[in-house]
């Protein structure tokens, strides 16, 4: 469910339209009542997460931008569809009062360009603007010239929007390459795969053996006390070898 905004994207890939789904609603359930325990009320959240809060990017930029934070879709979601809006309204006034210049934003102005930076960027966690007006502020972006310029602070959300992808493009492959990392100690060494596999080739693959049975056996009750994915592998073997699993094959030979 689009809440605010039609887009919806993985962490670092461009965003997808899904159609609403049983297991979509439940995940978004979860989220809300995540929302609700950790921030309650929309006042304490408006509070959390004010303006305030960017003076602490600098001590945590990194965890700002990939850390596990709601979305406006997940505020909408916990509080209603405006939620975002108003809070959007906040950092947005707050910016055009820190900005030297005279002419201010005005309220209308503030709103729409709420309304319209929520529904581009309706999957940005609520951190990663707060790093975005924080970096504003600090002249990364540019300058207003005599007035605060609805136009120049959507193109700097672009030119954010390249280093934002890049920061959770990094945590996705550093992820992967701990996933894999962590599949490789557990991975059959040479020496293991050779004895299993030659343990195999002496039984028959279509006939019932005790041998085979007994290494059924000991696959299911993991007699070789090994980690998941090392009894991943031996499940992955014993099939390839037999055309069944170890617990098809014990059924299938029961006494």
């Amino acid at each position: 469910m689009e809440l605010i905004g039609q887009n919806r994207e993985s962490k670092s890939g461009s965003g997808d339209n899904l159609t609403p789904t049983r297991e979509l609603c439940v995940l978004e359930h979860k989220t809300k009542q995540m929302v609700l325990s950790q921030y309650g009320t929309i006042d304490n959240f408006m509070l959390t997460m004010s303006p305030a809060r960017q003076l602490q990017v600098k001590d945590n930029r990194q965890g700002f931008m990939v850390g596990e934070f709601p979305t406006l879709n997940n505020i909408a979601e916990a509080y209603g569809r405006t939620s975002p809006i108003q809070w959007l309204i906040a950092q947005i006034t707050n910016l055009s009062e820190f900005c030297g210049v005279k002419d201010k934003l005005t309220g209308d102005q503030c709103e729409e360009l709420a309304w319209l930076i929520a529904g581009e960027y309706s999957y940005y966690t609520v951190t990663q603007f707060l790093v975005f007006f924080h970096d504003f502020k600090m002249g990364r972006f540019g300058k207003f010239f005599g007035a605060v310029d609805p136009l120049v602070i959507t193109t700097a959300i672009k030119e954010f929007d390249k280093e934002r992808v890049r920061l959770l493009s990094i945590q996705e492959r550093e992820e992967e390459d701990k996933r894999l990392r962590e599949e490789a100690k557990y991975a059959l060494k040479p020496d293991e795969l050779k004895k299993f596999l030659g343990e195999l080739k002496k039984r028959p693959k279509d006939e019932f053996s005790e041998d085979s049975y007994r290494q059924a056996v000991a696959i299911v009750e993991n007699a070789y006390n090994a980690p998941e994915r090392l009894l991943r592998q031996y499940r992955e073997l014993f099939k390839r070898h037999h055309g069944i699993g170890p617990s098809e094959y014990i059924a299938k030979h029961k006494p």
